[in-house]
């Protein structure tokens, strides 16, 4: 919970800093997020958005699930009702010096005879998988057997005997004076009905509603860190609890000695889904860079193709006679009109355009041809820019030939592009070929398949 409000202090703090709400904060943070981190205001806005409610619900959840009776507190959990099924509980237990998570499992009420009549053998088939516990077989037993007093999922009670004691108890647990070679101990499990479920006389009890369970087993020095003994003790004594009430499951009170104390885990739901919330926001922000990466680069590709047909009008018309100057306008203009037409417009050209509007607005031709160079960001609009100011400032002597020479290299870049591009597209047609191919040799395969069979 407190999780939760602090999360929601770091977003009254922010609001505070922005003086406004999520659009002014996303204001505030994309003027002060590092340039690696350049993220648009409406990405910040969205992500702000989406971590809030999250918190919101979150922080609904933690409160909801904490205004539970936490009914372990005071020693006992409340059994479902018939029909219901077993459920299992999530706690915590401390005796001061131990502190452990552990899962209680809760049986449902009790039902009557006629429903339980042949679960008794049911239970007995059962007992292998549930005694052996951490052990890997019956001929090594060298961790605590789990001699359960009730099999969950049945009304079945058992009572445990040993023909060796000392070595294994009627607990399960392992004795300290056992054999370094092993020792065989008859275990004997006697099973019987609980008392709250069945209507039966007694003698009938005895001979109908109970079965008996031996298993010879091996076992040798127990190994355990303290933490699995001290799960183990707690486990042995919620067994011996099981059987005492029929509504209600009461949790030890004290366990060697010790003073026990029981609460539920802590509830992690909200928390997971502010987790959740900030992943999705995380991966909105990718993906959104991804888009803009994926846009630059194909507007970077679309000017790269353009270049020699723009260096190449360039030629043509400042060899006819025409300055720089009028040469941008003319074909700035030429490709105004094109997109009034319903043509696509093309990044190169609007800049083009746009440097043609500068100069026209009173901007010196140097000036627009820096500005040019700057905004494409391509070195070879750069160059294009450095050879229209040097035309500008050193005459058109040396300009042709350098013109000739970017031109002739432009046109070898767009060749490049375009085997790069074709190579491209084939890969991307290599898949629809195979499932092609697949699907023509199941059409040769599948005929000639069922005419042999």
């Amino acid at each position: 919970m407190w999780i939760h409000i602090g999360i929601f202090l770091a977003f009254g703090i922010l609001f505070f800093l922005s003086r406004g709400f999520f659009s002014k904060s996303g204001s505030y943070l994309a003027g002060h997020l590092p340039d690696f981190l350049a993220i648009s205001k409406k990405q910040i806005c969205l992500v702000l958005v989406l971590l809030f409610a999250a918190n919101g619900v979150g922080l609904f959840v933690t409160i909801s699930r904490a205004a539970e009776i936490d009914t372990a507190k005071a020693g006992y959990l409340i059994r479902p009702e018939k029909g219901e099924g077993n459920v299992q509980e999530e706690l915590v237990v401390t005796d001061g010096e131990n502190k452990e998570s552990i899962a209680v499992d809760v049986m449902e009420q009790p039902y009557t005879e006629k429903e339980l009549s042949v679960m008794l053998d049911t239970a007995l088939q059962m007992l292998d998988e549930k005694i052996l516990g951490e052990n890997e077989s019956f001929e090594r037993i060298e961790h605590p057997m789990e001699l359960v007093t009730a099999v969950e999922e049945l009304p079945v009670v058992i009572e445990w005997s040993t023909s060796q004691p000392v070595y294994l108890d009627w607990e399960g647990k392992l004795g300290e004076d056992i054999p370094e070679k092993g020792a065989a101990v008859e275990l004997t499990g006697q099973l019987t009905l609980e008392e709250s479920i069945w209507t039966a006389e007694p003698d009938l009890v005895q001979t109908k509603y109970t079965r008996t369970y031996q298993r010879t087993v091996t076992v040798f020095p127990e190994r355990n860190s303290g933490s699995e003994a001290f799960i183990r003790d707690v486990n042995l004594a919620l067994e011996k609890l099981q059987k005492e009430d029929a509504i209600y499951q009461y949790l030890p009170e004290s366990l060697n000695g010790k003073t026990l104390f029981w609460s539920r885990a802590a509830d992690r739901t909200g928390l997971w889904i502010v987790a959740f919330a900030g992943i999705v926001g995380l991966l909105l922000i990718l993906s959104e860079k991804s888009r803009q990466n994926q846009k630059e680069k194909e507007l970077k590709r679309q000017m790269m193709l353009d270049y020699p047909g723009i260096i190449q009008k360039l030629i043509l018309l400042m060899r006819a006679g025409v300055s720089s100057r009028r040469a941008i306008r003319k074909i700035a203009l030429d490709y105004k009109r094109e997109t009034e037409r319903g043509k696509e417009s093309r990044k190169a050209y609007d800049e083009i355009l746009r440097t043609y509007y500068e100069m026209e607005q009173g901007m010196s031709e140097e000036e627009a041809y820096q500005h040019l160079g700057a905004r494409c960001e391509i070195a070879e609009y750069r160059t294009l820019s450095t050879l229209l100011i040097q035309n500008l400032k050193r005459g058109s002597s040396q300009f042709f030939p350098m013109m000739e020479q970017e031109r002739m290299r432009a046109f070898a870049e767009r060749k490049k592009s375009a085997l790069i591009l074709g190579e491209e597209a084939g890969t991307k047609l290599l898949m629809p070929m195979m499932v092609m191919l697949l699907l023509v040799l199941m059409i040769l395969l599948v005929p000639s398949f069922f005419s042999i069979y």
